[in-house]
């Protein structure tokens, strides 16, 4: 601080160490003397100028943080500029010190990033919420301030979809833009990606008691209207919660697609408790073809066999006994038919052979083999799969028909190897196996392609030996482990290799937790579950099975069948007697119901979907001359893409190889010319041709920002560097 200072208003209160000057007689008595001097009013102000000036002295000119806020923030009060500097503090400050940021960094110290941050989704968010927590806005001076910042930052933003967040400077307007970005208004006016920050309890509060009122007034299609919406998911699972409280007290008004909608978001005691007030639709009669059943498996007969296993009566529990047992025939008719065609693949173990031969070499595929994973299993399973891990995409979601018998013992090595049951002695597997407790992401970190097998025990154990009331916790455990597992390895292969996971399994399980162990096998048999091997004595008939009920089973070829052994399967839901196992067997396997023999099998992409960018394309120049256009791209994913080219569609085409990298705004630049003229540029658009490491290229258009001078503009003065 100069020792000399002059307070032309005259109200700077006096530095300590500082002498206050304030009339022409104490200033000739004190000019001289080399005291540090506080020189107050106007006239006096410009007489001590001009004589310290003439002497060669430093002086400086001062005002009070008062002056200073009344000067940047006209529309301030006296009253209103002394109220806030007295919340600031007194001290004196420079001219140029002050600014909406710098004030509001010492009225709200803990919130000083939000001040002196730069405009984006994340910074608009923080904004907009610490606006809805504001106790309130009464306080005048403190508006006219965050108007002034707010005001700063929407010209800040430009044309960016965030620009309309800070449009809002009261917690009122606050609270009205969060509602539209959350999709709680009826009109959503605000284009921005799923709200970015976790939101405080307090707001939670009053948007589930909004979401309750949409809910009503949507008589229940509200959580259906949000699914456009890109809502966060800790979000949309919170909203699931609310919905399914108003479905529990609205029952009347659930449906199966309500239900499905709500399914990845909801804990599986929630989904039950609500399962049991929609009865779905009885299956129709057994389709004839192959693809049909497989729809019709997924569509009708698992939806209706869940609830039956579940909630259903004796003529349901009858009419499910009905379909499994056509099916088993349905199956068995047409089962030797596809041993000898492979193609189309409708056998589990011909369609892995299928990818191995036509995918293996461009892929490295991961065959999760999760044993005994049943249908219903799997699609809980992928949802997870494809939440909590974003880079993957479910690219087909289909199933196939698993051979015969359905255990673990004939099933997995018929899979691994691509062959019949019968044949797989005498094979290799199509691809490495990995044990059980083998980490993917350790086994495949440097490999490029090729297909491999992880065959993984769960959820086979815990079903074999769980008791009822803790399997689903505990199936659920056992899968979250093999998720964690899988996204470990999706981000440790290198980003370059194109990487594809494909979830099946060796045999699914009867929908049956107390499937009694009634069926005696004859002496000399082996038996698991509902199949027994090694028969010798029985009339297969022209078909290669035939039915005994008085035994409860059905009696199968061995070679016919591509099996290894004849085989007794059980005919209706009964199982073997097995006398070293002390109880029965909760959802034994081993039949030839659909949900034994029909496998889920999902394939999932890394980066097959590309990722949305921030880009801008902005440039100045003179029409008709050279300029230079300035791109900037905001990626926020976890991968790092090339720029390839840039199409300008007045006709010019720029080639290039510009990285950019993951989680991080990049940017580069391209000379253009001719310069568009300004009709050009009003209607411009740009194409960027842009490449994932895994190979894949995609297109985002973007509207340019280029400024045209013409030859006859009138330069500025910013122009001109003045």
């Amino acid at each position: 601080m100069s020792d000399i200072l002059l307070d032309p208003n005259g109200d700077v209160p006096v530095p300590d160490g500082y002498q206050s000057v304030e009339s022409e007689v104490e200033f000739l008595r004190l000019a001289t003397t080399g005291q540090r001097l506080l020189i107050r009013g106007e006239r006096l102000c410009i007489w001590a100028e001009s004589f310290y000036r003439l002497r060669g002295q430093v002086y400086r000119f001062v005002e009070s943080l008062a002056t200073s806020l009344r000067r940047v923030f006209p529309a301030l009060t006296s009253d209103q500029s002394a109220v806030l500097a007295q919340m600031i503090g007194m001290e004196p400050v420079l001219p140029d010190q002050i600014s909406a940021p710098w004030v509001l960094a010492r009225c709200y110290p803990d919130n000083s990033a939000l001040w002196y941050g730069e405009p984006s989704r994340e910074h608009a968010a923080q904004w907009i919420l610490w606006l809805c927590m504001r106790q309130q806005d009464s306080d005048p001076s403190i508006t006219v301030v965050l108007s002034s910042w707010a005001h700063q930052m929407k010209t800040r933003s430009g044309d960016n979809p965030e620009s309309v967040i800070y449009q809002a400077t009261t917690s009122a307007e606050a609270w009205d833009l969060l509602r539209s970005w959350l999709g709680l208004n009826d009109r959503r006016v605000i284009e921005l990606d799923e709200f970015p920050l976790a939101i405080p309890e307090k707001l939670l509060k009053r948007i589930k008691i909004e979401w309750n009122k949409r809910l009503i007034d949507s008589n229940g299609d509200y959580f259906t209207h949000t699914l456009s919406i890109p809502l966060p998911i800790f979000l949309r699972k919170e909203l699931a919660k609310i919905t399914a409280i108003f479905y529990e007290r609205n029952n009347e008004i659930l449906t199966q697609e309500r239900l499905r909608q709500l399914r990845p978001y909801l804990d599986g005691d929630t989904i039950s408790t609500l399962q049991k007030h929609i009865p779905p639709p009885l299956p129709a009669d057994l389709p004839e073809n192959e693809e049909e059943m497989l729809r019709w498996f997924d569509e009708q007969y698992l939806p209706y066999r869940r609830w039956q296993d579940k909630y259903g009566d004796n003529q349901a529990n009858e009419l499910s006994l009905r379909l499994g047992q056509s099916f088993a025939l349905w199956y068995l008719e047409r089962y030797h038919l596809w041993l000898l065609a492979s193609d189309p693949a409708w056998l589990s173990f011909q369609k892995i052979f299928t990818i191995y031969r036509d995918y293996s070499k461009q892929f490295l595929i991961l065959c999760v083999v999760l044993d005994g994973l049943p249908a219903w299993d799997a699609e809980d399973f992928v949802s997870s799969l494809s939440v909590q891990i974003e880079r993957l995409q479910l690219q087909q979601r289909s199933y196939c028909f698993a051979p015969l018998p359905t255990v673990t013992q004939f099933a997995k090595d018929a899979l691994l190897k691509g062959v019949p049951p019968k044949q797989a002695p005498n094979h290799a597997p199509l691809g490495k196996v990995l044990r059980d407790n083998d980490s993917p992401a350790s086994e495949l970190k440097d490999m490029t392609s090729g297909l491999v097998f992880w065959p993984v025990r769960q959820p086979d154990n815990v079903y074999h030996f769980e008791v009822e009331a803790n399997l689903q916790r505990k199936i659920h455990g056992a899968l979250s482990g093999i998720v964690k597992a899988i996204e470990e390895t999706v981000e440790t292969i290198p980003e370059h290799i194109p990487f594809q996971v494909i979830i099946t399994t060796d045999h699914g399980r009867l929908l049956n937790p107390a499937s009694p162990r009634r069926l005696r096998a004859p002496d000399g048999t082996q038996v698991h579950g509902r199949v027994a091997w090694g028969v010798t004595d029985q009339n297969f008939g022209e078909l290669g099975f035939t039915i005994n009920e008085e035994s409860g089973w059905i009696a199968v070829h061995g070679e016919r069948f591509g099996m290894l052994y004849n085989m007794l399967i059980g005919w209706g839901e009964d199982s073997f007697q097995q006398p070293a196992r002390k109880s029965d067997e909760p959802y034994p396997h081993g039949g030839l119901f659909p949900e034994e023999v029909i496998v889920p099998w999902f394939v999932l992409e890394r980066d097959a979907q590309h990722p949305e960018l921030t880009i801008s394309l902005r440039g100045k120049g003179e029409s008709g001359d050279n300029g230079v256009i300035e791109v900037t791209i905001i990626n926020p994913t976890r991968t790092a893409l090339e720029c390839l080219e840039v199409t300008l569609s007045h006709g010019a085409y720029i080639r290039g190889n510009w990285r950019i990298s993951a989680l991080q705004q990049s940017g580069f630049t391209f000379p253009l010319k001719p310069w568009p003229t300004k009709v050009e540029a009003h209607t411009m658009t740009a194409k960027l041709l842009l490449r994932q490491l895994n190979g894949k290229t995609f297109t985002q258009t973007v509207t340019p920002q280029l400024e045209v001078r013409d030859l006859y503009d009138k330069p500025s003065i910013e122009d001109l560097g003045l």
